[in-house]
């Protein structure tokens, strides 16, 4: 109760130097309920939950731009769940009866601020500074070169969370321009920064980038973390060629502890005149395995809780979407381990009920045997989406 009346609070308080200045505040947003059942083990279960997000955007002056959101999200059904009813019985097994509990995760009733951001526009630059969106790379799914965000595969395109970070966009000519982001933590060792120039070439755009960060590899036996030095040196290019899409991702990683490795992506897309719309794309990752056998149980964690983007060495991606009419687009997605050879599959429809009102529907269907990458032990289920904006 207390963080609503806080939440509120603050509203009240963004409201109030509105008509004081006579200030313009754009205010919009969507609410979002969304169902979801999924069968474990031949058992079913019933995750759902309702979002409310709201925005504000205002143009102070004529160099300055003001941004936030809000997302206010309620669970109900199964909020508690454990990782090892996910993970093979060879590890699960292993794990003593009485730390069963330690992999107990929740899905909490939250409130919070997504962004908030200050964007100031100079002659030559523009800054940023506050809470905000950073997206990096030009992958679908994978982004080697992006260590703030983690896409799920079933819904790549959903939003990313907002990260604390000064940020400055330079322009260079027509044709290139300079990012630098600088991301505060407790002290000025443990801050992370990033560099990237940006260009293009012909039909092409391409950028190079160098970033340091902390990142966490987590020992999951012992709950032990290795927090450590991540130094990523890279870069990206998307653009077309004889009517297909082209992009590329390559990141290699210098980490100060645990092993150094390569992150790369490839992918391709095209549409056709009948507005068939198919897409490609292959990730690799030298920390994966090429023997599911070999899977543990921190190549498990550490994809779950986002530490790594893949158990196995290599897979790949497809997307195909078709409009079957003006306001319904029916697609199916694959993702395949090259390595074990499990995939899975995710058929969606997606239709415009009325204007401004969406409704998504996933399917979840895991084709792999248990201990491989994309197992029918992960859960096969299905996911309602409605969403109203406003």
């Amino acid at each position: 109760m207390k963080i609503v009346k806080i939440s509120l609070a603050l509203l009240v308080l963004l409201y109030i130097p509105i008509n004081t200045h006579a200030q313009k505040v754009d205010i919009f947003g969507y609410s979002e309920p969304q169902f979801m059942g999924m069968v474990i083990k031949s058992e079913f279960y019933q995750l759902n939950s309702n979002k409310l997000r709201i925005d504000l955007e205002s143009d102070v002056g004529d160099n300055v731009t003001f941004g936030a959101n809000f997302n206010f999200i309620n669970y109900f059904g199964k909020t508690k769940w454990n990782i090892l009813d996910y993970l093979p019985e060879s590890i699960s097994n292993a794990i003593p009866a009485g730390q069963r509990e330690y992999y107990d995760f929740y899905y909490n009733d939250s409130i919070f601020l997504d962004n908030a951001y200050i964007k100031i526009s100079f002659k030559y630059a523009d800054l940023t500074l506050g809470k905000q969106q950073i997206s990096l790379g030009t992958g679908y799914v994978w982004n080697p070169i992006d260590v703030f965000n983690t896409k799920d595969f079933s819904d790549p395109t959903y939003e990313q969370p907002g990260h604390n970070a000064i940020r400055l966009d330079i322009p260079i000519g027509s044709t290139y321009s300079i990012l630098a982001i600088y991301t505060p933590e407790d002290n000025l060792d443990d801050s992370g920064g990033l560099l990237r120039l940006k260009g293009s070439i012909s039909h092409f755009d391409y950028s190079l980038i160098g970033l340091e960060r902390e990142w966490t590899f987590t020992d999951y036996l012992t709950f032990t973390p290795n927090v450590q030095k991540r130094k990523v040196l890279g870069g990206d290019f998307v653009g077309q060629l004889f009517g297909l899409g082209i992009w590329g991702e390559v990141g290699y990683n210098y980490m100060e502890d645990t092993e150094n490795f390569w992150e790369q992506v490839f992918g391709l897309d095209y549409t056709f005149r009948s507005g068939t719309y198919l897409l490609c794309e292959y990730y690799y990752n030298s920390l994966g395995k090429t023997d599911y056998e070999q899977y543990d149980l921190n190549d498990w964690m550490q994809f779950f809780t986002a530490e790594r983007k893949a158990v196995s060495r290599d897979q790949i991606y497809f997307l195909i979407n078709h409009p079957l009419t003006d306001l319904a687009n029916i697609g199916c997605s694959a993702i395949a381990s090259i390595n074990d050879g499990s995939v899975a599959v995710i058929p969606t429809l997606n239709y415009s009920i009325f204007e401004d009102v969406d409704l998504s529907i996933y399917l979840n269907l895991y084709l792999g045997k248990e201990g491989k990458s994309f197992a029918t032990n992960l859960g096969n289920g299905g996911l309602l989406r409605i969403r109203v904006y406003f």
